[in-house]
């Protein structure tokens, strides 16, 4: 029995967390193979950083990137290339970090200043088996504490099970060969822990954390994310994906909000960043209690019914 599969069990047998795929009578889309043609890529960027490889080659070249602006285990996914083409009204995006099971991507589509299309998702993948319980556990609380009931099954990769990455794109199908992701992460977040004495946190003291800041209350959080909507951006029919990192004191106030690579609209994260700063936060602590300045990290997509 592998990791994952026993991880699969596991995390499956206790807790609940992300939407799975019903299943639906359909025609197995023809899956088709790229395998890497360049060696992983880590741009250290000054607020965030990035990972990258590409798959196949001329008109069925793919890029995949792993994008991050701190020292965790989620991930903003991009693929981009000529065939990243989708009707929503066709069917569903679906992702499977093989050997793993296959789920709903709740993705975004766009198109990068080249030109070439994208899909943007995140996803969570842990180093080792017992940090996939750990981190679907601390999950399984936040969607406690946020009133967000429990839905399916879910299963969180452990990078160094992954063989791959198989997307669905309603009838058609790609499957990158990445192979195992241990190292190419691992240099990911060396990069991303180095960005934490930019936004004024000592990465020595934030490796010994045991409890992470997050707001005190979540709900209202929430609430008050979602009764703003930009005004300019509403009446020009944008959407919007914001991610944004605060730095918490040791006092739980917000110090300092930033958004580290701004992909819409500037007003979205702007409206973010000032709905966060009026928020108290439950500062991070150490294992003897003591509080220490921290960061808390969220993603808010901003859309029209």
């Amino acid at each position: 029995m592998t990791r994952s599969t026993i991880a699969a069990a596991i995390v499956r047998g206790l807790l609940a967390l992300l939407l799975v795929l019903p299943t639906t009578v359909q025609a197995a889309p023809k899956i088709h193979e790229l395998p890497p043609s360049s060696p992983w890529h880590v741009h250290w960027g000054d607020n965030f950083c990035l990972l990258q490889q590409t798959y196949g080659k001329d008109k069925d070249l793919l890029t995949l990137r792993f994008l991050t602006f701190t020292p965790e285990s989620g991930y903003q996914v991009q693929l981009i290339g000529r065939q990243v083409s989708f009707d929503p009204s066709k069917g569903t995006i679906a992702l499977a970090f093989l050997p793993g099971p296959e789920s709903q991507a709740h993705a975004q589509l766009g198109r990068m200043d080249s030109g070439e299309r994208t899909i943007l998702f995140s996803v969570r993948i842990a180093n080792d088996l017992r940090e996939a319980i750990a981190l679907a556990s601390r999950l399984q609380s936040e969607a406690r504490e946020d009133n967000t009931p429990d839905t399916a099954d879910s299963v969180i990769p452990v990078a160094s099970d992954v063989t791959g990455l198989a997307i669905k794109l309603g009838a058609r199908a790609f499957q990158l060969d990445t192979g195992p992701l241990t190292k190419p992460l691992a240099a990911l977040r060396e990069c991303s822990t180095s960005l934490l004495t930019k936004w004024g946190i000592d990465p020595a003291v934030q490796a010994k954390v045991v409890s992470r800041a997050h707001p005190i209350d979540r709900e209202k959080l929430v609430r008050a994310m979602q009764a703003v909507y930009p005004l300019g951006a509403a009446q020009m029919g944008k959407q919007g994906r914001v991610n944004a990192v605060v730095t918490v004191d040791a006092q739980g106030q917000p110090i300092g909000c930033r958004v580290p690579l701004s992909q819409n609209d500037k007003a979205f994260d702007d409206q973010v960043c000032k709905t966060l700063s009026k928020f108290a936060f439950q500062p991070a602590t150490q294992a003897d209690g003591t509080p220490v300045t921290s960061y808390w990290t969220l993603t808010t997509i901003f859309t029209l019914n």
